[in-house]
């Protein structure tokens, strides 16, 4: 019983560190994003790109969803900075 109850904690503990990661990655891609998108608005470039290709091109180099993610995100960064 102790051993089960300690590969159990041993799974939570390894996904807990995993979700952590993952809020780490997310925060550092957010705060990434939205500096390279207040340098392009700084620099009147910000409607000069073609964000639509960001899918496209992550697609083909091989994580569909993570690019199409990336695009979302892009996207509502671009509409907030418009406005």
């Amino acid at each position: 019983m102790n051993e089960k109850l300690g590969q159990l904690i041993s799974i939570l503990r390894e996904q807990s560190d995993e979700i952590a990661q993952l809020n780490m990655d997310y925060a550092v891609e957010r705060t990434l994003v939205t500096g390279v998108m207040s340098l392009l608005s700084a620099r009147g470039l910000l409607l000069d790109v073609d964000f639509d290709e960001i899918a496209s091109i992550g697609s083909t180099a091989g994580n569909s969803r993570f690019s199409t993610l990336l695009q979302s995100r892009i996207e509502s960064l671009r509409t907030e900075a418009v406005a």
